[in-house]
């Protein structure tokens, strides 16, 4: 819809139509897949929309949706952003995923905040020791090594 230059607005009132001629589509992982192409090409705006549009459909933001999100305000360098939100997983209680994480680790080293970069770090080495070690990614574990030999 974008590139027949229909605005934010415009997109919001179809999304909705949509869903309400289809309601057994309304499911997070939709809109999810949605929100990562938007974050791709940075329209934090309609992003922030569909967001708020939420409710309406009675749906929640889930763990991944989190991530597109904190993901997006880091590429952008809105590291306040990255904090707030990371502030509203953690009141209620949505666990940080593997990419979550790094986003909060990575934000915390270029703000200078290493201690924080050390906990976030530590959090999700621990989730890595209770799960199977052949999950974790060849970077991943490369971080780990890296980061182990300045602790």
């Amino acid at each position: 819809m974008q590139r027949f230059k229909k605005d934010t607005p415009f997109i919001i009132r179809e999304l909705k139509a949509f869903f309400k001629k289809y309601p057994q589509e309304r499911e997070m992982s939709f809109l999810n897949d949605l929100l990562e192409s938007l974050a791709r090409r940075l329209d934090s705006d309609l992003m922030e929309r569909i967001l708020e549009m939420l409710p309406q459909l009675d749906l929640q933001p889930d763990q991944r949706t989190y991530e597109i999100f904190l993901s997006m305000h880091f590429q952008t360098r809105s590291f306040a952003e990255v904090r707030a939100l990371a502030s509203d997983m953690r009141r209620k209680k949505v666990p940080f995923t593997t990419r979550a994480s790094l986003v909060m680790i990575k934000t915390a080293l270029k703000t200078g905040a290493f201690d924080e970069a050390l906990i976030h770090f530590r959090q999700l080495r621990s989730s890595w020791d209770s799960s199977a070690a052949s999950l974790a990614s060849p970077s991943l574990a490369l971080l780990s090594k890296r980061v182990a030999l300045h602790t």
